[in-house]
């Protein structure tokens, strides 16, 4: 019988907590790292038609199951309450250092879409040094062992984070232990040596559930309430599972960065993938990279990155198509939010 304890830490809320054991393995192989591979490593490759190559974020397939599993649930969270009911019934069947009910859910029913996020490859960067560190180092935390918390790690990875301003009554700092992020853990002490693909959504699902957090902050942020959240665009995911050097566990942290550049540009954002098992929606090693993605009416092209994911930045009040090698055409428009335009391939 496999034992995983999974541990969740809000930034904001410096509190830790347990959600319990579940048996038997998972059936899928999961890498190492979930973060091998960069579609878009070393120089562009050249634009066609005078467009600009704009570098998408080198999910992998296990962190674009997490991006994708985010998006899906902020584009209409009451839609998600039986899962959500089924991840915390099987919480409320062990024992928890806290006292919840299934009424913890009901707020979920009054929660409104939010505009999808797009991923960064600075954020990105930012997110899996941090899921590393605490991988190496042996710890679950928002602010690492130094004092350093997510603010200056994205900063220091490349992200113009607009510091002092105050964007949705909430001013961003570039203090060592501020934090914009959320964190996951979990681990393995019955000789299991991979994560299940499962496993990297169902991330998000416990973050939105958010047991023993009497906040919600982990929801909040996640749905797209409070703080920045409500005008961020893009999102930086880091995942990675091996053996803990500390633990001596097979470990697989999950760390998502939030924040927005503030510079008046949304995004054209999406999945290229083939439903192979049929289920209607991305799942694990269905994305499909290296695909050329156009918009020419905002000048910009891109390549899907190794998880089949792509993003591009687009003016206000743009409008036009995405058009691919093969002759897809995706019409979008910008209107003062993201937009999310998934390829599903024969």
């Amino acid at each position: 019988m496999a034992y995983t304890a999974l541990l969740v830490l809000g930034g904001a809320l410096g509190g830790v907590v347990y959600l319990g054991t579940h048996p038997g393995p998972s059936t899928a192989p999961a890498p190492a790292t979930a973060t091998s591979g960069s579609a878009n490593a070393g120089s562009p490759p050249a634009a066609p038609g005078g467009l600009t190559f704009v570098a998408s974020a080198d999910l992998s397939p296990e962190e674009q199951a997490v991006l994708e599993r985010v998006n899906q649930v902020r584009a209409n969270p009451p839609a998600f309450l039986a899962d959500w009911n089924q991840v915390l019934a099987k919480q409320l069947a062990r024992t928890l250092p806290c006292t919840e009910t299934p009424a913890m859910l009901d707020p979920l029913k009054a929660y409104v879409a939010r505009p999808p996020l797009a991923a960064n490859p600075q954020l990105t960067a930012a997110a899996r040094a941090h899921a590393r560190d605490e991988l190496a180092r042996g710890y679950m935390a928002h602010v690492n062992p130094d004092g350093i918390g997510s603010n200056q790690r994205v900063i220091a990875a490349g992200y113009p984070l607009p510091v002092g301003q105050t964007i949705a009554g909430f001013t961003y700092s570039d203090k060592r232990d501020a934090v914009n992020t959320e964190s996951l853990f979990a681990s393995r002490a019955s000789g299991e040596t991979t994560f299940g693909a499962a496993a990297w959504p169902d991330a998000v699902d416990t973050l939105v559930v958010d047991t023993c957090v009497p906040s919600r902050g982990h929801r909040d942020h996640i749905l797209g309430v409070g703080g920045t959240s409500p005008a961020e665009l893009e999102i930086g995911v880091g995942g990675i599972s091996g053996a803990s050097p500390k633990t001596k566990l097979t470990e697989m942290h999950v760390v998502i960065e939030t924040a927005t550049k503030n510079d008046g540009l949304f995004f054209v954002l999406g999945v290229v993938y083939r439903d192979t098992d049929g289920d209607g929606h991305y799942d694990v090693g269905e994305g499909v990279g290296g695909v050329q993605i156009d918009a020419v009416a905002a000048g910009v092209t891109t390549k899907t990155g190794p998880g089949g994911g792509y993003a591009l930045p687009v003016h206000d009040g743009v409008a036009g198509e995405l058009v691919t090698p093969a002759g897809a055409k995706l019409p979008f428009a910008i209107k003062g939010a993201n937009s999310k335009l998934d390829l599903k391939l024969p």
